[in-house]
């Protein structure tokens, strides 16, 4: 009747079957450990026998975890759905047009409610590189040693690390940095959090599901757990507007700013110039007179060695 008449009916919202508490924490512990190994246990001890920066092993290390969170959110949609066919992928993770909350009719006018969003997480993000840099300046100084549990964060984890000359010239990083975004936003993280855990939490939470699942995309930054609080905040932003339009996309325009900020930074280290080096290197200063052993002040040899330093003996030089 509705075809003679020329009325269309909406498409409704899928409906999916929820998943219990243990699925959830199983599929983030298969998520997150593997890459919480590999930072704590794996990179630090190949860091000393690879010619690389060290930024850039963690850099790859982030890589592998976001091909990982790809990997088993493809595996799990198609065990649940059967196929891997595109249809089943959008259907599943809602890779749709926002819906409008009250009538569930999708509409492409929503799409500008991500703006306030990403603006937001522009302001977030300046702010949590500002804040890191200036933490990890701190905790490194000496002296300081009620700061020394949190000079566990290793420099070579910042990002500002990127902005440093020793990339200058190196356009290939610019490229990487975005093949990074694609990976965190579209492939890893929010595939994973928003696209199949999102739809599946609210039979466990209700409709704290939203909130629980920024938690739980906080938590797996456990491999950079001085990021966890700034992680959660924007995650809170990101996955209330995916819950109320139920689209991924509002998600990945609001991960676009990440990308941007990450390609900025970049963009900083290419484009400076080099450090200029000294011609040679100083020459280390010799001692002109060393007293002998039981000889007066004054008397001695000259000595064109460095001396050595003996903390457990008597004298330590």
């Amino acid at each position: 009747m509705d075809a003679v008449i020329g009325l269309s009916i909406p498409e409704k919202p899928v409906q999916f079957q929820q998943y219990g508490f243990g699925r959830i924490a199983g599929l983030w512990a298969l998520a997150t450990l593997p890459v919480v190994l590999l930072a704590w246990l794996v990179i630090p001890r190949i860091i000393p026998f690879v010619q690389a920066p060290p930024i850039l092993l963690y850099w790859f290390m982030y890589l592998i975890g976001m091909a990982w969170l790809s990997s088993l959110s493809l595996w799990v949609i198609r065990k649940e759905e059967g196929s891997l066919d595109w249809a089943a992928i959008r259907r599943r993770v809602w890779l749709n047009r926002p819906r409008d909350p009250r009538t569930g009719e999708q509409s492409a006018r929503l799409f500008w409610r991500a703006v306030p969003g990403m603006l937001f997480g522009a302001v977030l993000l300046l702010f949590a590189v500002l804040f890191l840099t200036f933490a990890f300046y701190i905790v490194h100084r000496p002296g300081l040693r009620f700061l020394e549990p949190f000079s566990l964060m290793p420099a070579y984890a910042s990002a500002s690390e990127l902005a440093s000359a020793e990339f200058a010239g190196q356009w290939w990083l610019a490229g990487l940095a975005i093949v990074t975004w694609l990976a965190s936003a579209f492939l890893g993280e929010e595939l994973f959090f928003r696209g199949l855990l999102l739809p599946r939490m609210a039979g466990v939470y209700g409709r704290g599901d939203w909130a629980m699942n920024a938690l739980l995309s906080g938590l797996y930054y456990l491999f950079l757990p001085w990021v966890i609080p700034f992680r959660f905040i924007y995650a809170l932003v990101i996955a209330r507007l995916v819950k109320r339009y139920r689209s991924l996309w509002i998600a990945l325009m609001v991960r676009s700013v990440e990308g941007v900020g990450l390609l900025a930074i970049v963009l900083i280290g290419i484009t400076v110039s080099p450090k200029q080096l000294p011609a040679s290197p100083p020459a280390f200063p010799w001692i002109e007179r060393v007293p002998e052993r039981g000889g007066l002040p004054g008397e001695g040899s000259r000595r064109n060695s460095i001396p050595q330093f003996d903390r457990s003996s008597g004298s330590p030089w």
